[in-house]
């Protein structure tokens, strides 16, 4: 087993003073503070985030899982669509690529906003270390895992359920709990908050705990392990991801081993993923499945484990040429504009800072559009771009000397 980070993971969570971002290269260590073009609008976006509302699967809840319990989450799949063919539409049937309205009936879109939300008030806080942004956070966070009226149950047993067919897909599903990552993402841009108490980091760390039983259970194992496409490389992540918050080292070192060889397995040496280049948005996949990649590969590297070289750089190159650019010169299915260029140059950009010796920085300018701007690019990583750029440039000074 590869060396565990000494020191670093539970602890970054509980010291004072301590500052852990592991979905950032180790060592990068962003100022805390708003970019310049940024802070003219702080007090404005302070006010919007307070005014953000809580989250819940109990609230509203439009669809009720098999089990009754409306704690359990449930989501509908995305490309499943009513029958022509029966009187009552079931069952119902796959477009592939074309998601279906009645997706916004289940659990995911408040899933989805939490994350989004928690994201947006980690970079506030991150930035001001305002502890009225801490507060809103922390309540968030109670709402939806602690709270025993409001939590959702450790599972997703009913997630992408499809009406005549199943209640839940327990393999499928997983891409939806993906987002919980995000989650994680913004409880260290908390860092040690007082906001967020040693008893909310506790059971915040429980409910991943129990989580990850569920995700470890033999059925979930099974059919999770035989996804060879971003569903897989996701429930590898967040093996690692939610193992390393929970303290759980052996669970987060046995999602590397599996994050590894799903990296053999499902790219190519060109860089290409087959599975991806087969749906009918097969530039959106390409991309959302390597960024899946990249995020478990950040948090893998905390424990000590190095898989950004080899493929994951091969396909950060395979993609690169085509971003930015009419969507017909991609050569393979994509029926509409792709729609994940924030996500990717992300992705691209950590994978850059991850290997420098790559030469990806300086091709990140092609990836400098309105589409591709972000809030997290701005916050997290445009700095160390630009000084690595600095460093490059003296390199090749000093060279030609």
């Amino acid at each position: 087993m590869k060396r565990w980070i000494a020191g670093i993971m539970l602890a970054a969570l509980t010291a004072a003073g301590t500052e852990l971002l592991p979905f950032l290269p180790p060592g990068i260590t962003p100022a805390h503070q708003w970019p310049p073009e940024l802070a003219s609008q702080a007090e404005q976006r302070k006010k919007e985030l307070l005014a953000l509302p809580l989250e819940s699967v109990t609230f509203n809840k439009k669809l009720i899982p098999a089990s009754g319990d409306i704690h359990d989450y449930i989501s509908r799949g995305r490309y499943w669509w009513p029958n022509p063919d029966t009187p009552n539409g079931l069952p119902y049937i796959r477009r592939d690529g074309h998601s279906n309205p009645e997706v916004a009936l289940g659990d995911n879109p408040k899933l989805a906003r939490l994350h989004l939300n928690l994201r947006k008030l980690g970079h506030y806080y991150y930035c001001t270390r305002d502890p009225e942004i801490a507060a809103q956070a922390v309540a968030m966070l109670r709402c939806w895992f602690i709270d025993p009226a409001t939590r959702m149950n450790p599972n997703m047993r009913y997630s992408q359920e499809i009406p005549g067919v199943c209640d839940g897909r327990i393999d499928t599903g997983l891409i939806d709990s993906y987002q919980l990552i995000s989650v994680l993402d913004a409880v260290y841009m908390l860092g040690d908050a007082p906001e967020l108490t040693t008893e909310d980091r506790a059971a915040l760390r429980q409910w991943f705990r129990e989580f990850l039983g569920y995700l470890r259970s033999p059925e979930v194992r099974a059919a999770a392990e035989k996804m060879p496409n971003n569903i897989g490389a996701a429930y590898r992540g967040q093996l690692i991801a939610f193992g390393f918050f929970a303290g759980e080292k052996e669970i987060a070192a046995d999602g590397v081993r599996l994050l590894r060889e799903a990296i053999d397995r499902q790219i190519r040496r060109d860089g290409a993923m087959p599975h991806e280049l087969a749906r009918t948005r097969s530039l959106d996949y390409s991309t959302y499945a390597f960024s899946i990649f990249v995020k478990g590969a950040s948090y893998a590297r905390h424990c000590g484990e190095d898989l950004f070289r080899g493929r994951l750089l091969q396909t950060a190159k395979f993609l690169l040429p085509y971003m930015g650019r009419d969507a017909r010169e991609w050569p393979h299915p994509q029926f509409q504009a792709p729609g994940n260029h924030a996500m990717f140059r992300e992705a691209v950009t950590i994978l850059a800072l991850q290997v420098p010796e790559s030469g990806l920085v300086r091709k990140l300018d092609r990836l400098h559009t309105p589409q591709a701007d972000s809030e997290f690019y701005r916050i997290f990583l445009e700095d160390a771009v630009e000084k690595m750029r600095q460093e490059t440039s003296t390199d090749k000074k000093g060279a030609g000397k």
